[in-house]
């Protein structure tokens, strides 16, 4: 009868052990690096920001300082999310018709909303439960390029803004009944598009754009009315640039002083708009006159976003790769100035409202490169002090890192490879000895014939 016995296996080379451990040493700082780059590139829990379902397309939303109402578009038509204070959902509405949701605006008690399927539909719904009051379709207007200022309200008016016949519109209606009071337009030698309106209850003012067609840009219009609907005056900018499909967008705002701020983007001097613009923040006084004006830009495209004031500042958003926020004092001197965002993003401020001393922004994250993830997040800033959480920056040489370690072990596992298989082929030969001998006390010399 065979004896069982127990195996026994030579130990490892110290080469063989060097090599697997060098391995093992640069393998694991790799699986570090990409854990911390994974953590370092997503939003860090420090302040205060939510993330909005990506299958919405958003592109505007209004705050009354206890709740946010979410306004975009959905996969078969509008959709409108109201969110409580720490952005937990209260309620959503949606329509299956096809419609594009532009723009939202609400008085605490009612949330007014504008969208477009084949014309601009302006909606009323409770802004506790999100029952519809009315609806009203204006057949008359076209909603090309219209922004997420679309629709503003004071008093039991609300005013919406749009184009009719290649002209810059302005609607009134009753806040009540839906019922259409009056609307204006105003044309100049090319078409016009209505892009945002804003009314402080006695004045509204109209933003827009008109099409040159000897240059190719969209030039910046400013109208103000009286409430009952009489132009008082217009103006025009020359250098703005307006291209909504590109991201670049005019928004207006006042201070409930008789001051006006328009914010868009210009190009830049002796260069071609594309990737060579910057923020244009212009202030008007209440007959027209422009008291100054502002630009802001690196060595990429500035896009003048979305507009919003407190009365004694005036808040821009936009973006250049990162979401810019930036705060103004009224005589045009910057008081803080905040990006958002990582280097390997590109971010787009969508819309910005305030109350009190906060100051909120949605802003949307592109996905990266070959991918199709897409993420919004609602933002908190202090309207003091511009703080808010960061993304963490990661600097281009700590990717290099992960490239590098990925090389390394590669060129070791392929030079030091056949050392490393003949050890463990070595490392697997065995020898059987009786159960109870010690191997070392055994002298076993080879059988000679």
């Amino acid at each position: 009868m065979r004896s069982r016995g127990i195996t026994h296996r030579k130990p490892l080379s110290s080469r063989a052990k060097r090599w697997v451990a060098a391995i093992a040493i640069i393998a694991g700082t790799g699986l570090c690096f990409v854990a911390w780059y994974s953590i370092a590139t997503a939003p860090t829990p420090e302040g205060w920001y939510r993330r909005i379902e990506t299958r919405i397309h958003v592109n505007s939303f209004w705050s009354d300082g206890t709740s946010f109402f979410i306004y975009g578009t959905g996969s078969s038509g509008y959709v409108l999310k109201k969110l409580d204070a720490e952005g937990n959902l209260v309620w959503n509405q949606w329509s299956n018709d096809e419609s594009r949701g532009y723009s939202v605006w609400g008085d605490g008690s009612w949330v007014y909303t504008c969208s477009d399927q084949f014309y601009p539909s302006i909606e009323k719904r409770d802004a506790s439960t999100g029952q519809l009051q009315w609806n009203v379709t204006l057949t008359e207007v076209r909603a090309d390029g219209i922004s997420d200022r679309a629709i503003f309200g004071a008093g039991n008016a609300i005013y919406a803004c749009g184009s009719i016949f290649f002209q810059l519109a302005v609607i009134k209606l009753n806040a009540t009944s839906g019922a259409q009071l009056w609307n204006r337009t105003v044309g100049l030698v090319e078409p016009v598009n209505g892009v945002s309106v804003w009314t402080d209850g006695t004045f509204v003012f109209t933003t827009g754009y008109e099409y040159n067609s000897s240059n190719g840009i969209r030039e910046q219009l400013l109208v103000k009315w009286d409430k009952d609907g009489n132009q008082l005056w217009n103006r025009t900018w020359d250098r703005a640039y307006v291209n909504e499909q590109m991201g670049f967008r005019i928004s207006v705002w006042g201070d409930m002083t008789g001051n006006i701020y328009t914010l868009s983007s210009t190009a830049r001097p002796s260069s071609t708009p594309r990737n060579q613009t910057d923020m244009l923040l212009i202030k008007w006084n209440a007959d027209g006159d422009q008291l100054w004006n502002r630009t802001w830009g690196g060595p990429s495209d500035e896009r003048g976003r979305s507009l919003w004031g407190d009365g004694t500042s005036i808040f821009t958003s936009g973006n250049s790769f990162k979401a810019i926020i930036t705060k103004w004092e009224s005589g045009g001197t910057i008081q803080w100035n905040q990006l958002w965002g990582s280097k390997n993003r590109e971010y787009l401020i969508k819309s910005s409202w305030g109350y009190g001393t906060g100051l909120y922004t949605i802003c949307y994250e592109y996905p990266p490169l070959g991918g199709t993830t897409q993420s919004y997040y609602l933002i908190r800033w202090d309207a003091a002090t511009g703080a808010t959480q960061h993304i963490i920056d990661v600097d281009w040489w700590l990717v290099a890192i992960v490239y590098g370690s990925v090389a390394t072990v590669t060129i070791i596992v392929i030079g030091g490879g056949p050392a490393i298989m003949k050890a463990i082929k070595n490392h697997k030969k065995s020898r059987i000895v009786p159960r109870g001998i010690d191997p070392q006390a055994c002298n076993i010399r080879d059988h000679q014939s």
